[in-house]
């Protein structure tokens, strides 16, 4: 569980096209103390919503998901922002580092790996 030091719940946004993915990922979030979220990574949302996490989940190689990292971290700079790809690139992976996300997750991943992301400080 996530320690907390108030009473205020912590919140994770997940932000996923593929809807079969999302309620795994509510699962293994809710399971490490958030509240699960789902929703794009647009300003309106991320004032909204307050994310503690923001998982973001895309394909590699392209400029838009980094531009989304930015964007995210600009927007929330206290939120940790872990991405899952589905490659696993070590250039892209710093480069994604660098543009704000705290921690890249590969395929290799699992649950357990996404939970220690989030909660990690």
């Amino acid at each position: 569980m996530l320690a907390t030091s108030s009473a205020r719940t912590h919140t994770a946004l997940i932000v996923e096209r593929q809807r079969l993915i999302v309620p795994f990922l509510r699962s293994i979030l809710a399971q490490a103390g958030f509240r699960p979220v789902s929703g794009k990574a647009t300003a309106g949302t991320l004032k909204r919503v307050r994310p503690d996490a923001i998982v973001l989940c895309f394909d590699r190689g392209a400029v838009r998901p980094l531009e989304t990292i930015r964007r995210a971290r600009a927007a929330t700079a206290r939120a940790r922002i872990v991405v899952i790809t589905r490659g696993d690139d070590p250039a892209w992976n710093a480069l994604a580092g660098a543009f704000g996300a705290d921690t890249v997750l590969g395929p290799a991943a699992d649950g357990r790996a996404l939970s220690e992301a989030v909660i990690a400080r």
